[in-house]
């Protein structure tokens, strides 16, 4: 006996769930390699934001080390000329002053070490400072022994003249530098910024559309499945009706040989049928061979439906 539309419609939704899980598991997996890969580039564009950050506060740092290593020594500067008035606790600031543009001068040489150009701005700096603080010194000198000496100090001060000038284009075109330094990264961080809002964006609607996606395939499949369902399920009501008004007796057996159908007429011309196909069932069903006489042997009957 050949495969029955009930049995068909049976292995049909036996594969049902297979098939609707191995789309969902695929829909997943595509879903989470798009994540990963977003996620990669978000966290990518986050680690170049942070890295362009980092160098917009360095820069920031280099020109607030700047700006206070040129106010020191102008403080300097004027310690000296308000001692010569006649201030002698400004020998004192002068001191402090000087200690603290050597001090910012060598963080601006530790702070540009990634910055040759600067560096050798800062070298080209270093023997003007030099110069600049010894003459206030050697000012401040001669005045405590010679109060009054006041050719030395105009010819100290003639010096320095053109030496301030010389480091204070220095300073300048060192601070330009950095300041357009500052331009191009806090550019570059604004940039990545927007980036980084645009990857975010990109990922949120990413994942929304895959979900609005997979709810709407989900649904129409399982909007098919149950269609279907309700299709095997008329068919299954109309093929019991049928099977329980047919006058001729029916019965399926298994391949193991256990009964599996019974229709009520064979129930009622057989109501000593057992559960499982032995030598009894030909008999018991009047099966015979096509010369009417000899009854089938039950391993040969067409019970099973394979």
């Amino acid at each position: 006996m050949g495969h029955s539309r009930e049995d068909l419609s049976a292995i049909y939704l036996k594969r049902m769930p297979l098939e609707l899980k191995t789309r969902v598991n695929l829909a997943i997996g595509i879903a989470l390699v798009a994540l990963a890969g977003m996620g990669w580039l978000s966290l990518s564009e986050s680690h170049n934001l942070t890295e362009a950050d980092r160098w917009v506060s360095h820069t920031h740092a280099v020109l607030d080390s700047d700006a206070s290593f040129r106010s020191h020594l102008s403080e300097a500067g004027i310690a000296r000329r308000l001692f010569l008035q006649g201030d002698t606790k400004q020998a004192d600031v002068y001191k402090v002053a000087a200690n603290a543009s050597l001090a910012d001068f060598h963080a601006l040489r530790y702070l540009t070490a990634d910055n040759p150009e600067q560096q050798k701005r800062i070298d080209r700096l270093e023997p003007l400072l030099q110069k600049r603080l010894a003459l206030l010194e050697k000012s401040i000198a001669a005045h405590k022994l010679r109060a009054n000496d006041q050719a030395l100090q105009n010819d100290l001060t003639n010096q320095s003249i053109a030496l301030v000038a010389e480091l204070a284009e220095q300073t300048r075109e060192f601070e330009n530098v950095e300041r357009e330094l500052l331009n191009q990264r806090s550019n570059q961080a604004e940039d990545g910024a927007r980036r980084t809002s645009r990857d975010a964006l990109v990922l949120s609607l990413s994942v929304f559309c895959f979900v609005m996606i997979a709810t709407v395939a989900l649904n129409r499949e399982l909007s098919r499945r149950k269609r279907h369902e309700q299709a095997i399920a008329e068919q299954k009501s109309l093929l019991q009706s049928i099977l329980d008004t047919c006058s001729d007796a029916i019965v399926v057996a298994d391949e193991s040989g256990k009964l599996i159908l019974r229709n009520p007429a064979a129930l009622r011309m057989h109501t000593d049928l057992v559960d499982r196909v032995g030598e009894d069932v030909p008999r018991k069903l009047g099966f015979y061979r096509p010369d009417e006489t000899t009854l089938f042997a039950y391993q040969d009957l067409p019970l099973p439906a394979r």
